[in-house]
């Protein structure tokens, strides 16, 4: 739970005479570090702009990785000394094969989670949502390139016979998730909030999407045969909320 303060003052009125004043208790600020799943869309919001009874400033950038979400902390966020950090960052990494495992994805973060803790912020580590999407390129005979999500089988071939890359699998999520778990067990200051499962109809099956939880159609992506295809990776507007919920339980706003 994020510690708000409140301000008591006793003001003297006279010889032996005194009136004490309570001022509400200060909201707490909170900075929410990520990609496009924090940021939100051109026209929707991301989560953090619902969460409740708190000051909060989203510096999330769509499509950053970790690497790039070092940037952000050291110069959007640290300078400020707020009293937390929420942090929902790795897909890009894992999707993009930017690092080929997600150990070394969570270990591009870890400069900017042990920061925070030593400057005295509350760490809030949000887990990666379920996603199925591949991250890679179709690329049909014409010659012409746009993305597709796969269904979940971990590779996929697209009608012009051209095979995508090997998908993102459900154990790259959960092994990411389980290194955020861990470090927050072993780290005073740090929390690990898992909204990972309420995405799932079923929390054991990792394929088991809720597709209302997600985008139908996320800026304009669209699959390979031209149509709209709900969008695996972007929470819904009840997706956001849901991440929000979670949270804010977890930090006791």
């Amino acid at each position: 739970m994020i510690a708000i303060l409140t301000l008591v003052l006793a003001l003297p009125l006279g010889p032996g005479e005194s009136v004490t004043v309570s001022c509400d208790p200060l909201p707490p600020r909170i900075f929410t570090v990520g990609d496009s799943v924090t940021q939100g869309s051109a026209t929707a919001g991301g989560w953090p702009a619902l969460l409740p009874n708190a000051l909060v400033a989203n510096v999330a950038i769509g499509g950053y990785t970790g690497a790039a979400c070092l940037g952000l902390y050291k110069y959007n966020v640290k300078p400020f000394s707020p009293d937390a950090v929420a942090i929902l960052c790795g897909i890009n990494d894992l999707k993009n094969n930017s690092f080929s495992t997600p150990q070394q994805a969570f270990d591009a973060q870890l400069w900017m989670y042990d920061q925070a803790l030593l400057n005295g912020a509350e760490l809030w580590l949000i887990s990666l949502l379920p996603t199925k999407y591949h991250g890679g390129i179709c690329a049909p005979n014409t010659g012409t390139s746009c993305p597709h999500y796969h269904n979940g089988t971990g590779t996929h071939s697209v009608d012009h016979g051209v095979p995508c890359k090997v998908a993102l699998q459900p154990a790259d999520i959960t092994g990411f998730n389980a290194l955020l778990a861990s470090y927050a067990t072993t780290h005073p200051g740090a929390h690990y909030v898992d909204v990972y499962s309420s995405f799932l109809s079923n929390p054991l099956d990792p394929t088991s999407w809720i597709p209302s939880l997600y985008y139908p159609e996320f800026e304009g992506d669209r699959d390979c045969d031209g149509l709209a295809e709900t969008d695996y990776v972007h929470p819904s507007l009840a997706g956001r909320q849901i991440i929000a919920n979670v949270v804010a339980a977890a930090m006791g706003l």
